[in-house]
């Protein structure tokens, strides 16, 4: 089991006995050849707490799932002894520790951060070199409990001086800004394509999931990124799946800025959704833009001459459903671009099924303007799209997080109308105030 980490936290005396086992424990399997005896006593653990800092990374109910010992020499900052609990391993929480350590260290104004592996754990080496870490040279290794000789590999790397206020804010800004465009670009690409007849949406929504699935994986690898802790379901790839097809199958129907919009009401409506069913208790501010926004998809959506397609919007509405439900089942994860990753990966045999399907109906037909704006659809607003919006999230804060969110409707809307030669109702303007504005009012009373 999984259990979700409620972050890093110094150990206390109380947390001594814990500790010492939780060290034992992880390093018995691969270091238990190497020692007589336990790895760490209780008495060294207190020791070393008089030298330096160990760093617990904590579940909701106080029980330990890894830690590692810091301390500073100097302008160098020194981490070692990095324990995880057997049963969490292999789900990024020796990363998250390494990196809770080279923030202490840097925060006490270190510039350098080193490390020793023994040299008989040669199969660490990889691991901290994707960290960033580089061999440095070697160190004697003399301990009466080893049963062979043994020596340190002494790693070492340079701690960069975390940005001044204006770069961080400045860097989140760009990052921010690119994100919207890209998930903006991503309804005009799909619009494009379909509307114009150049593939299908099933095909559409195959390459889109299998481009992204593709970034995705090679950005987790060029990253060195862990895997994403409990591996996302199948049902989170139906999910995502469900939604990449609805998406794709509405914008045959519905223009860009209307598709967007129904879009992002679906989305944001599901999880405040979710938010009731889990016995949150909106206030005053929050119900009245909560009914704001509700107003604005029934003006969007009522009967009328600019009315979109029913079909095409319930279409739509059903992928926000299914993007809300997604994003709240991946919200938790300690590595949102891996579990993607893994996510898009499983979505693509979906994908495929529908294509084949499609295929047998002889409903099937990609010329190369439908598949390279799939590609770029999946590729860049989409693989892409994704992990620059969680590096953007780092500078964000939830409020503004979801407020930058409100740009992507008009975004879309302006684009189908300069690009894509779409118009503009009154209709969609007036809709669009009411859905904005009352998720806006909704987000600004929920955080107050």
């Amino acid at each position: 089991m999984n259990a979700a980490s409620q972050g890093i936290r110094e150990a206390q005396e109380d947390d001594v006995l814990a500790l010492t086992a939780l060290i034992n424990e992880a390093y018995a399997p691969a270091e238990g050849l190497l020692y007589d005896g336990l790895r760490i006593t209780a008495a060294e653990v207190r020791e070393k707490r008089g030298h330096g800092r160990f760093l617990l990374d904590v579940d909701s109910d106080g029980r330990l799932l890894g830690s590692v010992y810091v301390a500073i020499r100097g302008d160098s900052g020194y981490f070692g002894l990095l324990a995880v609990s057997p049963a969490q391993q292999k789900r990024g929480r020796g990363r998250l520790l390494v990196s809770a350590a080279e923030a202490y260290c840097r925060s006490k104004g270190c510039r350098v951060m080193t490390l020793d592996v023994v040299n008989h754990r040669r199969e660490l080496l990889p691991f901290y070199i994707r960290l960033g870490y580089e061999v440095a040279g070697e160190r004697p290794f003399d301990d009466e409990r080893l049963k062979k000789p043994a020596h340190f590999v002494i790693m070492r790397k340079a701690l960069a001086p975390p940005p001044s206020p204006e770069i961080s804010a400045l860097r989140t800004t760009a990052l921010t800004a690119v994100t919207m465009l890209a998930f903006a670009a991503n309804s005009l690409l799909c619009r494009a394509a379909l509307a114009g007849g150049h593939v299908d949406a099933t095909s559409f929504t195959t390459l889109r999931l299998a481009s992204g699935a593709l970034v995705l994986r090679l950005l987790v690898r060029a990253r060195g990124s862990p895997p994403p802790g409990a591996r996302p379901g199948w049902d989170s790839a139906a999910m995502l799946f469900v939604y990449a097809l609805a998406f794709s199958l509405a914008y045959v129907r519905v223009p860009a800025g209307t598709g967007a919009l129904l879009m992002f009401a679906a989305v944001q409506l599901t999880m405040i959704g979710a938010g009731l069913r889990a016995g949150e208790r909106p206030r005053a501010l929050e119900w009245a833009g909560l009914a704001t926004a509700v107003a604005g998809l029934l003006v969007l959506t009522r009967p009328g001459l600019a009315r979109p397609d029913p079909a095409g919007a319930g279409l739509m509405l059903g992928a926000g459903v299914a993007w809300g439900a997604y994003s709240l089942r991946g919200r938790r994860r300690a590595n949102a671009v891996a579990s993607n990753a893994v996510s898009f990966a499983r979505a693509v045999p979906l994908a495929l099924g529908a294509s084949a399907l499609s295929a047998l109906l002889g409903a099937t037909h990609l010329a190369l303007p439908g598949v390279l704006l799939a590609l770029g659809s999946g590729a860049l607003a989409s693989g892409l799209g994704y992990v620059l919006w969680y590096a953007a999230l780092r500078g964000l804060s939830a409020t503004r997080a979801a407020i930058v969110q409100l740009s992507v409707p008009p975004l879309a809307a302006a684009g189908g109308v300069l690009v894509l030669g779409e118009s503009l109702s009154a209709r969609l303007l007036i809709a669009s105030v009411l859905i904005l504005g009352g998720i806006a009012l909704a987000v600004a009373g929920h955080r107050r």
